[in-house]
């Protein structure tokens, strides 16, 4: 038995055996170094690919914004298409990353929309839409105590912001004195510091704007509008005193809107709200649509 254990141990070891596993070592050494420099040239070939400088993007064009800065969204761009990715230029029309730009854009709320596109190969043309700036939205509550609006004109320490025709809110308005802007009061969809980027009562705003502009057909002159934390909402009249003792119209936030309009519009086209209407308009207090059919109004 002790003879045949030696044998075994020898074919094991034999220099057939041993000669067998060099040279597989050498075939698998072999094919590491040649994975290590295909994957050199490949690296490479392609970081030398990425800056040709017929494959780089030469310009970038912005265009349709009015309001926004170019000059600023142009040198924010091109910052994305300065990085480096490993050691590759972003600058490749290939390479460059145009959902970082779409980020980019997609964070500035004044923007609608964009399209991003090459033309004549080297030149990315950036086309944006801005919105259109119909409201404004000034805060939460109306202005009080020292900060009340005197003729229509907001307090120039009255933070407004610009709305589009969906109630979304997207950027600091400057001052402006008068109705230049109708404004809404109330939370906003986010209800945190910053408001831009957010919506004004999503779901209720069309129906509201389409109840504001039948209310300006019946020759009501408006100028904000007030949501309060109860849903109850306030139409303010234009007029020379101060909000909020000017004249208003007072609702609620899940009214039928097309319904108590006309109710309204059977009232005051009837005696006696017909002949008040026109000549207390001034004295007018409130006119009340709270309460079904019925309307409620006081003058002073």
């Amino acid at each position: 038995m002790a003879t045949l254990h030696t044998k075994e141990r020898n074919i094991l070891s034999s220099p057939r055996l041993d000669e067998l596993k060099r040279k597989r070592k050498r075939v698998l050494r072999n094919k590491i170094i040649l994975y290590i420099l295909g994957f050199l040239v490949v690296f490479v070939g392609l970081n030398l690919l990425s800056r040709i400088p017929a494959l780089s993007i030469k310009s970038v064009e912005v265009r349709g914004a009015n309001i926004l800065d170019p000059k600023n969204l142009k040198e924010n761009i091109e910052s994305v298409l300065n990085e480096k990715f490993i050691v590759f230029s972003k600058r490749n029309v290939f390479f460059y990353s145009k959902s970082k730009i779409e980020k980019i854009l997609s964070s500035i709320p004044r923007i609608k929309s964009f399209d991003i596109n090459r033309e004549n190969f080297n030149n990315l043309v950036i086309d944006i839409v801005e919105r259109d700036s119909k409201y404004t939205w000034c805060g939460e509550s109306l202005p009080v105590d020292d900060l009340v609006e005197v003729n229509n004109v907001m307090p120039k320490e009255t933070q407004c912001y610009f709305m589009d025709g969906s109630g979304y809110i997207f950027d600091e308005a400057p001052y402006f004195s008068g109705d230049v802007y109708f404004k809404f009061f109330g939370k906003t969809e986010l209800n945190n510091e910053s408001v831009a980027g957010s919506y004004f009562i999503p779901g209720t705003f069309e129906k509201v704007l389409l109840f504001k502009n039948n209310l300006e057909k019946m020759g009501f002159k408006l100028s904000s509008l007030l949501v309060k934390p109860n849903s109850d909402m306030e139409l303010y009249l234009s007029s020379n005193s101060a909000l909020p003792n000017t004249p208003k119209i007072i609702f609620k936030s899940d009214a039928d809107f097309d319904r108590i309009a006309e109710n309204l519009q059977a009232v005051i086209t009837e005696e006696p709200l017909k002949s008040d209407f026109t000549k207390k308009y001034s004295s007018l207090l409130y006119i009340d649509l709270r309460f079904g059919n019925k309307v409620y109004y006081k003058f002073q």
